[in-house]
């Protein structure tokens, strides 16, 4: 048994520490201190520009139609109408 006292300090070694039944002690992965912030959400994949637009709701069923129909995705028919409006060639 191991007793401790509220008031006692640690050395730094043995602050981390945890106890097990047999008195040894496993030292936990230290904290580590990034002076980076963890970012919240998808990682970026540097494949274009996230944008968000309004659409009307017809336009939303035509597209969502049309993506059933080729199996592919609302995202994919947008891109794909979007670049053939504006003349620019798709990527395969």
């Amino acid at each position: 048994m191991v007793r401790v006292r509220a008031a006692a300090v640690l050395p730094t070694p043995l602050r981390s520490a945890v106890f097990s039944d047999q008195s040894n002690f496993v030292y936990k992965t230290p904290m580590t201190t990034s002076s980076e912030k963890k970012r919240v959400g998808r990682p970026p994949t540097g494949a274009g520009t996230s944008i968000a637009i309004r659409i009307p709701t017809q336009a939303i069923e035509a597209i969502d139609k049309r993506a059933k129909e080729q199996g592919t995705t609302r995202t994919a028919i947008a891109r794909q109408l979007l670049m053939k409006a504006l003349g620019l060639k798709q990527k395969p």
